[in-house]
């Protein structure tokens, strides 16, 4: 787990040149020494160049239906799902 690894938060790269103003400003805020506690935001690559250039990768998401996110927690989840997956209908002509 990433526990073991000392990993307890990772930004995923999608493209970098468009991530880039994100992650500099969470792992400044994430790095600093709070506490006397010694943390590092870990960076994880998600796609292999080649895919990114063509724009052919897949998206896998994991939504947590436990029962702490029932009601509007659940709502709001299902929203912001629905909103990325019509981005991106629209953003390929499919809309």
């Amino acid at each position: 787990p990433l526990g073991q690894k000392n990993i307890d938060l990772m930004f995923c790269q999608v493209k970098k040149t468009k991530t880039q103003k994100t992650e500099e400003l969470m792992a400044k805020y994430y790095n600093s020494d709070k506490a006397g506690e010694q943390r590092a935001m870990q960076k994880v690559q998600l796609f292999h160049a080649d895919a990114i250039e063509t724009g052919r990768f897949h998206f896998v998401f994991c939504l947590d239906e436990s029962g702490s996110m029932g009601g509007a927690p659940w709502q709001a989840l299902m929203k912001a799902y629905a909103t990325f997956i019509n981005k991106r209908r629209n953003d390929q002509g499919i809309g």
